[in-house]
């Protein structure tokens, strides 16, 4: 049997460099309830839609709920379904992030000293992560996990 390192493990990309896992008793005597949140970070809002909405997807936590012998197993079951699409949401993602990365080089070889002020004058932009999951909540386009219970 697979431990729960190497389960959530597939989980892990570009986009999703971390995941924390959050365990506890579940309503249910006997049972426990594991949630994996993927974290993929602050988004510009200046980001397009597009990168938005992949790294809100690939942000969506994953809940099962179980008997602790059967919970690896379950797990297992859910990331691999999904693992083949997140991994396409996260070269997606890396893509866009790689284009906007030589967009902004290329803004910034043309007008060195406009960027400069820029960055000195702007402020952080910052985009927590449940803003993000709320974004994809409120979404229709988002995909939508479930959970396996």
């Amino acid at each position: 049997m697979n431990n729960l390192l190497s389960v959530v493990a597939p989980l892990i990309n570009s986009k999703t460099a971390k995941i924390t896992l959050d365990i506890s008793a579940a309503s249910t005597e006997g049972e426990l309830m594991v949630i994996v949140k993927p974290m993929t970070g602050p988004v510009s809002e200046k980001a397009p839609e597009e990168l938005r909405t992949l790294c809100a997807a690939l942000a969506q936590p994953i809940k099962v709920v179980g008997e602790p012998d059967a919970i690896e197993q379950a797990l297992a079951q859910v990331v691999q379904e999904q693992a083949g699409k997140r991994s396409q949401w996260a070269n997606r993602a890396a893509e866009l992030d790689a284009a906007i990365a030589a967009g902004a080089s290329k803004d910034a070889k043309k007008t060195p000293g406009k960027t400069a002020r820029a960055t000195e004058t702007s402020g952080p932009i910052e985009t927590e992560h449940s803003k993000a999951s709320a974004e994809s909540e409120d979404s229709e386009s988002a995909p939508n996990f479930g959970s396996l219970v």
